[in-house]
């Protein structure tokens, strides 16, 4: 979940975010107007089950989409949440895309939202004031190819500690993205065993 702030703020927010999978793994977005984000701000939490009735579905049309369905969500004052106990609803289902994909890309809008994994093996620009954070990471795969990945806002001060150092890039996508640092994951572990 991440806000989405008026344009030219960063305090006004204009809706909740968020996206979501079924057990699946189809992603499709789901946004909270900013008149109703009490509602449901408090209710839910990253990372749970749960089961969404009364909203509406719209299509998913604009310049910045997060996910590449079709529709997206929309809940309303009507719209009900409840939690779902599903021990074994898969919490995690990673879209991992290979560097060397990225890099034959044309545009970004091509896929909007995707998951990599690499080692981190250099930094590149840092831009740390108080108009924007952004840091560059530059990141290796188990095949040895390299793709820088910027990272925005929150994830700037995470990364900057822990790094020494014209092309297709991957980006966070400001507070939508997520990103996982030494996390008990089993595609993580996997990948570390490769690499």
């Amino acid at each position: 979940m991440y806000n989405k702030y008026q344009v030219g703020s960063k305090t006004q927010i204009s809706r909740l975010e968020s996206v979501v999978h079924d057990a699946e793994g189809t992603r499709i977005q789901v946004s909270v107007p900013n008149k109703i984000v009490g509602m449901f701000a408090r209710k839910v939490k990253e990372g749970e089950v749960y089961q969404i009735k009364n909203f509406m579905v719209k299509r998913n049309v604009g310049k910045f989409r997060v996910t590449n369905h079709i529709f997206k969500i929309e809940l309303t004052m009507k719209t009900m949440i409840s939690d779902l106990m599903q021990p074994t609803f898969p919490k995690a289902i990673f879209s991992f895309k290979p560097f060397e994909e990225i890099k034959a890309m044309q545009t970004a809008a091509e896929e909007p939202l995707f998951d990599v994994i690499g080692v981190i093996v250099g930094k590149g620009f840092v831009k740390n004031d108080t108009d924007a954070k952004m840091v560059e990471l530059k990141l290796e795969d188990e095949n040895c190819n390299q793709i820088y990945c910027t990272l925005w806002e929150d994830y700037v001060d995470m990364f900057l500690n822990l790094v020494d150092e014209g092309e297709m890039r991957v980006c966070s996508s400001n507070n939508a993205s997520k990103v996982y640092l030494h996390a008990d994951i089993e595609e993580i572990e996997s990948f570390r065993k490769k690499s």
